[in-house]
């Protein structure tokens, strides 16, 4: 995650130090979330904070209608937000409006810069909600087991997304609605 801490003289600007601590073997220098251009894309890095350099200076801009989640986080300078349209976040041109649910961001108090989940092209792209980490751990290798191996050694799932698809939802009501009238039908008979 990242810990905001205000630019003293500069009402509104912030930087994004890291607030996880270095891997093994990494340099345990405080780590700002900067942009810099790389093969003509604005990208996303840690770089060691400067406490000057106009790259590591961000403003977050509240969300423009009520019940929106998230607002946009914009480098300070210029009109460019991060977006997270991609695989990898960028800075790109802040697009204007609040329908624009790729450059949406939540700055959570524990530090978390998160990307709400959000869908697009009427619903068949579904993008999970994702955070911005500067340390990833590399992935970990899943394998099929039988479930009594997890089940003894009191491994605990946690449900992540949890979503009932519309359709299904309007049958499950349909169906206790239909049982509950039937019910209703064969009580008030007797």
């Amino acid at each position: 995650g990242f810990a905001r801490v205000s630019v003293d003289g500069e009402d509104g600007v912030f930087e994004l130090r890291e607030a996880a601590e270095a891997h093994e073997g990494e340099h345990p220098e405080v780590r700002c979330l900067t942009h810099v251009s790389k093969s003509g894309e604005m990208v996303l890095t840690a770089a060691p904070c400067s406490g000057t350099l106009p790259s590591q200076r961000w403003r977050f801009q509240e969300p423009s209608e009520k019940g929106d989640i998230g607002g946009k986080l914009k480098a300070a300078s210029g009109n460019l937000c991060i977006d997270a349209g991609s695989t990898k976040p960028l800075l790109f041109a802040c697009m204007p409006g609040h329908d624009f649910l790729g450059q949406r961001w939540v700055l959570h108090r524990n530090g978390w810069i998160e990307a709400p989940r959000y869908w697009a092209d009427n619903g068949r792209k579904k993008l999970a909600a994702r955070c911005l980490d500067s340390r990833p751990f590399r992935d970990v290798e899943l394998v099929g087991a039988e479930c009594r191996g997890p089940e003894q050694a009191s491994i605990v799932w946690e449900k992540l997304w949890e979503t009932t698809p519309l359709e299904t939802r309007l049958l499950q009501e349909a169906h206790s609605a239909k049982a509950a009238k039937a019910e209703a039908t064969k009580s008030g008979g007797q």
